[in-house]
């Protein structure tokens, strides 16, 4: 497909008695606009899209000259970003180099760059691509080595680092249906309510409102606080673990600070979440429209309400007014620290939030384009003030950063591995540019290739078609993250079907949709609906052979999930049925390790989940 060479901005005045009415178009052309670059700037608005660029600055000559009448001007902000993505296996120095020497490499960019954010959101998405475990692990090392570096508890996670923003965005990431079931009726019930919860006099006609907006106050903080006191047992367990080490450590690190332990957890999940989320519900997903100016008070005065119990403080003399609120919050001081100790302490009940779509080269190539971008002040800082596993992380990156950039340059195509020999051969370098977006192919390896992997060699129409059958499969899910997600380049549909997935003996028809890199699967709602109930990478997935699940019937065959560390049991229509889809999700599990033999480690994991020796399928 014919990549775009220009965003239309199209204006409507909204009208909810009759039709909206149009109020022009800005034409932006993508060959004018600098990678990398955000714009805050005027364009005009024209009566029809121009077919030529326009110059930014409002003025209506331009407008004019290609005969296009000018209707007004709007003031945008946009950021445009160019992404050039390569095979996965070409980032595999990197990752490991990221990954290794207790993140020294990362700490390093963290140190010089400006995109913390941005770099946070690819770092959790790469992590969360290979399992909620190993996301975990990062939040454990970022957040305790920056409590470790706190030389006050007051200042504690005070700053914008790369700790505190991949945490937040980690919540984000995971909290939402949580957040949503915790405070969502009492977010609607304050939006459709007229009535004022205002208590400073200053901002009120008649101080005998006072009473009944007090009395209104305190119900709505109440509400809240025991509908969030009352949510422990669904809060996230992958939270709490993180939580949970969060506490530990900072115990360890201000020892006779009764009270830091409390507000470095409450710091995140009421800070950044719970009282983030009744200040500015829209942002959260909890309403539709922004609030208005009174609904907006009403939030803010339980926003700060719910944030003093948290930082277990009662109001000063900055905000005399809110005084009346002090014995609320005195009642609701020991509740509150119960409801923070058991946050942050793991039990024996693991619920995970459902695995989310990640496009796994994407993430690596946007975290190689923020150490490419700061490159010289990486250099600087390498030299000079650098502590030294800081240098000689960087040392051992930069080479390695050289050559993802040669591969760019040369546009590299990627590596097929042959399932039959093992054996691997790279193309010559090519132009990876493609008019129609089918993109690099290499040819197969000497032998003959697995039917599966040949399904995988697909060029031209072949390519968009797949892209047309992954874009109609991604329209069809719902209540999953793969809208943003599932369509990428370098992800092949290879097979569906109807089958029927066995949990606790009984069977639930399912849809299934195998890729290149993974299985998904949900449950089929209406025509061209489906449920989306969860997804395994390929990397993480192993299929168990017949001879050890022996309590199987020849129509079935069993996946373990080395993410959610538990089986999947799936029952096919035919025994035909069942060696096919069972050859194709070995190959491609098989293929996304590189075909190599589970690792000592992985085979440890695969045994402990089978309650046996597990033995993988030979594909």
């Amino acid at each position: 497909m014919e990549a775009s060479k220009q965003v239309i901005v199209s204006v409507w005045d909204h009208d909810k008695m009759s039709q909206n009415d149009f109020m022009g178009v800005v034409t932006l052309f993508l060959d004018e606009l600098e990678p990398g670059y955000t714009y805050d700037e005027w364009f005009t608005l024209t009566s029809h899209v121009s077919s030529s660029a326009v110059d930014g600055d409002g003025d209506d000559d331009d407008a004019a000259a290609m005969g296009s009448a000018a209707l007004g001007s709007i003031r945008l902000k946009l950021h445009y970003k160019e992404e050039e993505i390569l095979p996965l296996e070409h980032y595999a120095l990197f990752t490991k180099e990221l990954r290794g020497h207790e993140l020294a490499a990362l700490q390093a960019l963290a140190a010089v760059t400006k995109e913390r954010h941005d770099v946070a959101y690819h770092l959790i998405r790469l992590y969360e691509g290979e399992g909620y475990d190993e996301t975990v692990e990062l939040l454990q090392a970022l957040t305790v080595a920056e409590i470790e570096s706190t030389p006050q508890a007051t200042v504690l996670f005070r700053g914008n680092s790369i700790a505190t923003k991949a945490l937040d965005l980690y919540m984000q990431m995971v909290a939402l249906p949580y957040l949503h079931a915790t405070l969502g009726t009492l977010i609607q019930s304050i939006y459709s309510s007229s009535e004022s919860a205002e208590v400073d006099p200053t901002r009120l006609e008649s101080e005998a409102e006072l009473e009944g907006n007090w009395a209104r106050l305190k119900t709505y903080a109440a509400t809240a606080v025991d509908e969030i006191f009352r949510s422990i047992d669904a809060l996230p367990t992958t939270l709490q673990v993180v939580f949970e080490s969060m506490r530990e450590a900072v115990v360890a690190r201000f020892p006779d600070d009764a009270v830091a332990p409390y507000t470095a957890v409450s710091g995140f999940l009421f800070l950044r979440l719970f009282c983030a989320a009744i200040l500015g519900p829209k942002l959260f997903e909890l309403a539709k429209d922004h609030p208005d100016a009174s609904t907006s008070r009403t939030l803010t005065l339980i926003s700060k309400t719910v944030q003093n119990l948290a930082n277990l403080a009662e109001f000063g003399p900055k905000e005399p007014y809110m005084a009346p609120m002090n014995e609320f919050i005195q009642a609701n001081i020991p509740r509150m620290k119960t409801f923070l100790t058991q946050a942050s302490t793991v039990g024996e009940d693991f619920h995970a939030h459902d695995s989310l779509f990640i496009d796994a080269p994407r993430e690596r190539a946007a975290l190689v384009a923020h150490f490419v971008q700061s490159r010289a002040e990486l250099e600087e800082y390498a030299s000079g003030a650098a502590p030294a596993d800081h240098a000689a992380a960087l040392a051992r990156m930069f080479p390695i950063l050289d050559e993802l950039e040669a591969s760019r340059a040369a546009g590299v195509r990627p590596q097929i591995v042959s399932a039959t020999s093992g054996a691997s051969t790279a193309a010559a370098p090519t132009s990876s540019s493609s008019a129609d977006g089918a993109g690099p192919s290499a040819p197969a390896a000497s032998g003959e290739l697995d039917p599966t992997l040949a399904k995988l060699q697909i060029e031209g129409e072949e390519r968009k078609e797949n892209m047309r059958k992954v874009l109609a499969i991604q329209g069809s899910l719902s209540k999953c993250d793969c809208k943003k997600s599932l369509a990428s380049r370098d992800r092949i549909f290879v097979r569906e079907g109807s089958m029927n997935k066995v949990s606790k003996g009984k069977m639930q028809a399912r849809v299934f949709f195998l890729f290149s890199d993974m299985l998904v699967y949900g449950e089929s709602k209406k025509v061209n609906s489906v449920a989306f109930k969860g997804m395994i990478p390929a990397a993480k997935m192993v299929v168990v052979d017949a001879s050890a699940a022996p309590d199987l019937s020849p129509e079935q065959f069993r996946i373990i999930n080395l993410v959610k560390k538990k089986t999947i049991d799936i029952h096919c229509g035919s025994v035909e049925d069942r060696d096919a889809w069972a050859h194709d999700c070995a190959v491609l599990s098989r293929r996304a390790r590189g075909f190599n033999p589970l690792d000592e480690a992985t085979q440890a994991l695969a045994d402990k989940i089978l309650s046996l020796p597990c033995v993988e399928h030979t594909a």
